[in-house]
């Protein structure tokens, strides 16, 4: 299994989106223009994707360091988020 397939599931549907843009944030407001209707969620979205972008990064970077491959991309962009 990718390591990016891992948190697709049964969770909340905004990680989903947010996993969608991880290395393309510009992308998130392309994907959230489908739910225009649903301005709670698109609110949802939006709390959340930092804090959950925080998380996906943190657990790749020790995921790829515990595999003996380089971590730094996941590194370098916690710290652009910061």
């Amino acid at each position: 299994m990718r390591a990016w397939t891992r948190n697709a599931g049964s969770g909340d549907p905004a990680w989903d989106l947010v996993t969608l843009s991880l290395w393309d944030p510009d992308r998130l407001p392309i994907l959230l223009d489908a739910y225009r209707r649903l301005p709670g969620f698109v609110a949802h979205v939006l709390e959340v994707k930092q804090g959950y972008r925080i998380l996906r990064h943190l657990s790749m970077a020790r995921w790829h360091a515990e595999q003996g491959s380089d971590p730094g991309p996941d590194l370098d962009a916690l710290r652009h988020l910061a």
